[in-house]
């Protein structure tokens, strides 16, 4: 009896031991996670901020394309301003690329 005592204790011990371990393993992993939930978020908000740029570019865009329209020869100078279409479409065609590439990592 004595020795199934010792027996019990030592088992003790050992479990306590296992627990303590199991406890720094777990408050290790729930750290590590917090931090990739962290980074994954500043992320997405960078990339959010990103598309909202670039939002603004097209838009800025547009409305440079909307004013070339409607250009007169009352402009400062008699030839009016030429617009090159071409350019100002792969330019707005890109950044819409770009914001569908962000939104598709930030779905992931």
């Amino acid at each position: 009896s004595r020795s199934t005592i010792i027996d019990l204790k030592e088992t003790i011990r050992k479990k306590e031991g296992q627990m303590e371990v199991m406890s720094k393993d777990f408050e290790f992993n729930l750290s590590k996670h917090k931090n990739e939930v962290s980074k994954a978020r500043m992320e997405t908000k960078h990339k959010e901020f990103e598309i909202e740029e670039l939002q603004d570019k097209i838009t800025a865009l547009e409305m440079r394309l909307k004013k070339s329209g409607e250009e007169t020869s009352d402009d400062q100078s008699d030839k009016p301003k030429e617009f090159n279409y071409a350019a100002h479409w792969v330019i707005e065609e890109n950044l819409r690329d770009r914001i569908r590439e962000l939104k598709k990592e930030i779905q992931t």
